[in-house]
């Protein structure tokens, strides 16, 4: 009798053990306290934030790199400031809107797990997100979005509902996967303009419209550079009135390489290459290129009037528009006054 008792209570024993240990490890990734301080303050103190999904996708934004620049992944470009300060604005200003119920909260905690946006903060250097976001679909009423926080390794037992006022639409397309819409768009930026050393503009239909614009140094005023023309006659207003132009240009979106067209670039000539020098020896060009370029039988040429194909130094092409572009696409003749 006595064996058989202490069989009993070693097995009871070791269930109790192993109630503890489950009990721990829980407690380890799930708080019981509802945690809804979603916002964050200093947002200037976020180094880095990794955004996720579901599908297993994934993307990391961060500023870790000498020149404080947001980068993407490893740091080879850039990312879209607007698209940073639009994700910093929002988890600044985010406010919880309304509790949920108790059962609707078991049916969304099962819901977000199946089916979420998850988005990491970290702060400084450090290598563990300070909080989570994991954001669900909107609330039934479409006036806020189903987030749940985790602060640490701490993560809510309860999920609410949050919104950023003023604002209906899913708190979850802010915080966005796609790559090439987080890459930042830009050829030619130059907010301070004595950064660049020279301009070359080749125009390959037009080759007597080809020039180079030498900046300015201490020692030697502007320079207008023409390979194939003579003249006497420069008018220097309407070239700092150009050099303006190279401040902000940006290209319209970066295209696939199976992208309808494409393939004609491989024999077609382009009809611009424009590129800068800049005082740190830094090349930066593109070439331009007339898209859905068609001849009739008269010989006649047309192509559209609206958007051109722009292959980027990297070899990537990207869609461009003229509208952007003609500021840059100035003749020889715009500076000397013929």
């Amino acid at each position: 009798m006595k064996s058989k008792n202490l069989i009993i209570a070693l097995i009871a024993l070791v269930v109790l053990i192993v109630l503890a240990i489950t009990l721990k490890i829980g407690n380890q990734s799930n708080n019981f306290q509802p945690y809804s301080d979603f916002a964050i303050a200093d947002t200037a103190s976020i180094t880095k934030f990794k955004i996720s999904n579901t599908q297993l996708r994934s993307i990391v934004v961060s500023r870790r790199y000498d020149d404080k620049k947001w980068r993407l992944n490893e740091g080879k470009y850039e990312a879209k400031q607007d698209a940073v300060n639009l994700i910093l604005e929002t988890i600044n200003q985010i406010e919880l809107r309304q509790n949920m119920s108790f059962e609707a909260q078991q049916n969304t905690i099962r819901s977000i797990g199946a089916n979420h946006t998850k988005v990491e903060f970290f702060n400084h250097d450090e290598e563990n997100p300070f909080k989570t976001y994991f954001i669900g679909q909107m609330s039934a009423d479409l006036g806020g979005s189903i987030m749940l926080l985790q602060k640490g390794e701490e993560r809510s037992s309860t999920p609410y509902i949050v919104h950023k006022p003023g604002i209906t639409a899913n708190l979850a397309t802010r915080f966005f996967i796609n790559f090439y819409a987080w890459r930042d768009s830009k050829i030619f930026r130059y907010p301070d303009l004595s950064n660049i050393k020279s301009i070359e503009l080749n125009y390959f239909e037009e080759p007597g419209q080809s020039f180079r614009i030498n900046m300015p140094t201490q020692n030697k005023s502007v320079e207008l550079i023409a390979p194939h023309r003579n003249f006497t006659k420069v008018d220097t207003i309407a070239i700092q009135r150009y050099v303006s132009n190279y401040k902000k240009v940006h290209y319209e979106r970066l295209l696939s390489a199976n992208f309808e067209g494409l393939d004609k670039l491989k024999t077609q000539q382009p009809f611009a290459e424009i590129k800068v020098t800049e005082n740190s020896g830094t090349i930066v060009k593109c070439a331009l290129y007339r898209r859905d370029m068609k001849t009739d039988e008269d010989g006649a040429v047309s192509f559209d009037q609206d958007n051109m194909f722009v292959r980027l130094q990297s070899g990537e092409t990207a869609e461009g528009q003229y509208f952007v572009f003609d500021p840059l696409l100035k003749p020889l003749d715009y500076f000397i006054g013929k």
